[in-house]
């Protein structure tokens, strides 16, 4: 297999997935699901609590990193 068939098989691959995160997502249930993330993985409010030790921190912002990320596939245009 040679360097474009390999990057067209990437860039395939790549599309394959993102309609697959928007199917799951933008169903009914993918809604209830991705609203249920954005509060658990404090999509709307700050990681940041004096409570938290660095590591909860640290944990708590990776939590909403992923929500990030799945959101970017959710929201992202064809184009992108």
């Amino acid at each position: 297999m040679n360097v474009e068939q390999i990057n067209a098989e990437n860039l395939q691959k790549v599309e394959e997935r993102k309609h697959a995160y928007r199917r799951l997502f933008e169903s009914e249930d993918g809604q209830t699901v991705l609203k249920d993330l954005e509060n658990y993985c404090s999509f709307k409010r700050t990681t940041i609590n004096k409570e938290y030790n660095a590591y909860q921190t640290f944990a708590a912002e990776g939590m909403r990193n992923v929500f990030l990320y799945i959101l970017a596939k959710v929201e992202r245009k064809d184009n992108e």
